[in-house]
């Protein structure tokens, strides 16, 4: 399934970045804070041929009437020869206290209703009831690493925020908050690296710089791939503000808490490896003596480096041959 064209109708800032949070890895999303406004982003979209798949609509925004501007949307449709079961899909946010003017006006307005504060499981099945993701019961799959063991432990995007328990070591996690990583959907072909090449932006690339660690992605056992290996180490985890890898006990004695070093960081998707500085936070030993987990934290932050990570999320939190 391609990703969805989405339009949030909303004047509050806070509830559009927890409903663009909830939708980030269905699609993208456009937002304006008036419902005037919201009308001329529509019909560009229908003059562009580049019309939105769905409208979150929030009936409180100011501009005009939410009626009057879904009554101008289903008129533009219309005369576009738009028939009704490929006309955009609209969800309106219902206030609490609503008499029941939305109810009354579902049938020929808009397609589904919602309460806030907004809630992802009912806004996902939601979707899913209106066909514009999965099947029910398909969840989009993810993969994470348990901070103990390393091991690999499957999840999907409904468990975040909820505790889990890893199978081998039984060590208690939370499930992260993977909103903010561009999740790909269940089901959709996996990018090949051939086809998603990624060049290093001028301003990342440090030509002369020799690296204390060459920091790997692997799909490998961290603890098997680092004992095969002595020219790099296993990436573990990896955030906005830094990542973790696993090392020898050789490695760890070169390092300290708060000492700066140079890393390559070495991605399938990148054209060359990302060379950057970081400072290390911490350096835990495993329960295998001469292992041990490092966290460094990106001592730089050049204006592109957000803009290769995104694309690095996107690469490593989900692998559907993986679970197959």
């Amino acid at each position: 399934m391609n990703p969805l064209k989405i339009l949030i109708i909303d004047d509050n800032s806070s509830d559009c970045e927890s409903l663009q949070g909830i939708l980030r890895p269905y699609g993208n999303c456009d937002f304006t804070a008036d419902s005037k406004m919201a009308i001329d982003v529509f019909s560009n979209s229908l003059e562009e041929k580049a019309t939105y798949d769905i409208i979150f609509l929030d009936i409180n925004t100011p501009g005009i009437d939410w009626i009057e501007m879904l009554s101008e949307i289903r008129r533009m449709e219309s005369e576009k020869g738009i028939k009704e079961s490929n006309a955009i899909k609209i969800i309106v946010h219902k206030p609490v206290d609503d008499p029941g003017d939305v109810i009354k006006a579902h049938d020929f307005m808009f397609d589904a209703y919602f309460e806030k504060p907004v809630k992802r499981n009912k806004i996902i099945e939601t979707m899913r009831h209106l066909g514009l993701t999965e099947e029910a019961g398909t969840a989009i799959r993810l993969k994470i690493r348990c901070n103990n063991c390393s091991k690999v432990i499957d999840t999907i995007l409904e468990n975040d925020g909820r505790n889990r328990e890893c199978p081998d070591c039984k060590n208690s996690f939370k499930i992260p908050n993977i909103n903010k990583f561009k999740a790909r959907q269940s089901g959709r072909e996996i990018v090949r690296e051939s086809e998603m090449s990624t060049p290093l932006p001028e301003t990342l690339k440090k030509p002369g710089i020799t690296p204390l660690f060459r920091i790997k992605y692997t799909e490998a056992s961290p603890v098997n791939f680092i004992l095969k290996r002595n020219n790099a180490l296993p990436l573990l985890d990896l955030s906005e503000n830094g990542l973790g890898f696993l090392c020898k006990e050789e490695d760890a004695s070169l390092l300290k808490t708060g000492k700066i070093i140079t890393v390559e960081i070495d991605f399938p998707i990148l054209e060359e490896p990302l060379i950057i500085q970081v400072e290390v936070r911490w350096i835990k030993q495993m329960s295998n003596k001469k292992l041990y987990r490092v966290g460094v934290k990106f001592y730089q932050q050049e204006k592109d480096l957000q803009k290769i990570l995104n694309i690095f999320f996107n690469y490593i939190t989900l692998r559907p041959e993986l679970w197959k």
